[in-house]
């Protein structure tokens, strides 16, 4: 980095001490304009204390803010910038319309430092995580909305602000997550990719699940995956949701599916690969790659690991655009410098049925899957194995969710969630590294909630179409297990609508959106009723029975 002067602050508004910078080691970071990268953001918190960096390619005025939704309206803001003579002069300040925010007679963020090179202007700034402000925003666990601006010249005088223009934006973070892991690669690291080969995006259909079989690579005995990296095609960052990564149940023929592509909807689709839905890989729009703990990793090239893998990409062409191209994928990087612990990914939650449907006229709505205890009990004494270390947790969920909650019981107490989302973002889905490992023993219930929002009983289907819960892959918790384990299946969530006397309500109103007749909803209800609701779960590592899911990050 160019060197800065620097400023160091006592005062919220303006000074003009002059001292070197603060050495301060940052455990997170991230570009808040991911295309330009010319507004980079570091931070670092305390049990009460959260501390940013803003460097940004400017010498005018920078602004940063804490948004209720990405809007700024509502939001607590705070404006800074360093003029020629070096006074810097910095501001918090609030929103109630989108309009020049105003200065908060409370100044209750604390500028530490500032300064400015040739071409960029830094921020130091620190505040309490809880603030009795009205016109504050309380930093909470789970998704935040962060909104920033800047413009090329300082203002004018202390206090006003030009208007910014185009050079603003808003991106949804973890600010409370545990630190982001980058470390040092060891010497002998390589790479494995898993790409699409220049496919023709669908331009008919806005959602676009598209399905290609790989040829795991021989990789020479066990090596461990240390990290993972999504490779979205430059200009496709809105296009590709998400690409998750599937190992199999069933034994298929690694050769003859390489390369092989499908639709989900395909009549061709393999009848095979849907066996395929041991998550191993799982990347979410917004988020970035995952270096794992530095003491586990991903299996990968011992007896009995995959030999094919299945990746689905999530295409969301919104504006129907026609001739896009596209070769996104996952990059693995491995070592055969193995660490002492296998990952394991679980899953929980609802795979998409028609019993999943919201119905018209709620207040609020709450989807729930549950683990049982008996399920990973069972599973657990099969493998001798205790206990099971939570070490992450990634939710996934669609455009009506609004939060999310990973719960844990043991024994009919409630213990602390392994997670919660309390702002749920659908086009931001990262994985959440905790703060301290959590042992989840055998006698435990882990239970997954989702809150959605409502559809109100005129909604027509295309409204309906856009705000259902579609969560086909459940929220997951990341596992670093005393020994591999697998994952036990959720109950299906039939048991559930049935519970609340939902499905023949919430199948009459969605046939009537679509126009089905109602006799063949009962119909496949009724087929519903006959599968199994629970399924055996068996924790040794990769073994294809029936039901049972191999864990993966």
């Amino acid at each position: 980095m160019a060197a800065f002067r620097t400023r160091l602050f006592v005062v919220a508004a303006v000074t003009v001490m002059s001292a070197t910078c603060l050495e301060t080691t940052f455990t997170h970071s991230a570009y808040l304009d991911s295309a330009h990268e010319k507004y980079y953001l570091q931070w670092m918190y305390d049990a009460d204390i959260i501390t940013f960096r803003v460097e940004v390619a400017t010498l005018g005025y920078v602004g940063f803010g804490i948004s209720p939704n990405g809007d700024m309206t509502g939001s607590d803001i705070v404006t800074g910038f360093v003029t020629d003579q070096g006074d810097t002069f910095f501001y918090d300040r609030y929103a109630t319309a989108r309009a020049t925010p105003t200065i908060d007679a409370s100044q209750d963020w604390t500028l530490e430092a500032s300064g400015e090179n040739g071409t960029h202007t830094f921020l130091q700034f620190s505040r309490n995580l809880v603030l009795c402000d009205d016109t504050d925003r309380t930093i909470k666990a789970g998704t935040t909305r962060v909104i920033w601006a800047y413009h090329e010249e300082d203002p004018r005088h202390d206090t006003e602000l030009m208007y910014h223009g185009e050079t603003r934006g808003a991106r949804s973070l973890m600010l409370l997550s545990g630190p982001q892991l980058t470390g040092e690669m060891p010497e002998d690291v390589q790479s494995m990719e898993f790409l699409n080969d220049a496919y023709a995006v669908p331009y008919k259909r806005v959602t676009n699940y598209l399905y290609r079989g790989f040829k795991v690579p021989d990789v020479g005995g066990k090596k461990h995956v240390i990290a993972f990296e999504p490779v979205v095609q430059p200009g496709h960052e809105g296009l590709v949701h998400h690409i998750f990564l599937y190992a199999c149940l069933e034994d298929l023929n690694p050769d003859l599916y390489d390369g092989v592509q499908h639709l989900r909807q395909s009549p061709d689709y393999p009848e095979d690969w849907r066996s395929c839905k041991v998550t191993i890989i799982a990347w979410d729009v917004g988020g970035a790659g995952i270096h794992y703990p530095e003491q586990v990793g991903l299996s990968v090239g011992a007896p009995g690991d995959p030999t094919f893998l299945l990746m689905e990409t999530h295409y969301n062409n919104v504006q129907h655009k026609k001739g896009i191209k596209d070769s996104s994928g996952i990059r693995l990087l491995y070592t055969s410098q193995l660490r002492e612990y296998d990952l394991g990914f679980m899953q929980l939650g609802m795979e998409v049925r028609r019993t999943q449907a919201i119905p018209p006229g709620c207040q609020s709505f709450v989807s729930v899957g549950t683990c049982y205890p008996d399920c990973l009990e069972n599973a657990m004494e099969e493998e001798s194995i205790d206990k099971i270390n939570v070490v992450g947790v990634h939710f996934h969920a669609h455009l009506a969710a609004r939060k999310m909650r990973m719960r844990h019981v043991r024994n009919g107490v409630e213990l602390p969630w392994l997670g919660s989302d309390e702002n749920f973002d659908f086009n931001f889905q990262q994985t959440v590294r905790l703060q301290r490992e959590v042992e989840v023993l055998k006698e435990v219930q882990i239970t997954g909630n989702t809150s959605a929002i409502c559809l109100k009983k005129d909604s027509s289907y295309e409204e309906y179409h856009q705000q259902k819960v579609t969560m086909r892959e459940p929220p997951p918790v990341i596992l670093r297990p005393y020994k591999e384990t697998d994952v036990c299946k959720t109950p299906r969530t039939s048991t559930v609508a049935s519970s609340v006397k939902l499905r023949k309500e919430s199948n009459e109103y969605i046939n009537g959106i679509h126009g089905a007749k109602r006799k063949s909803a009962r119909k496949r209800g009724s087929r519903r009723k006959t599968r199994k609701n629970h399924r055996k779960l068996n924790l040794s590592p990769w073994r294809h029975h029936s039901g049972a899911r191999k864990t993966g990050w």
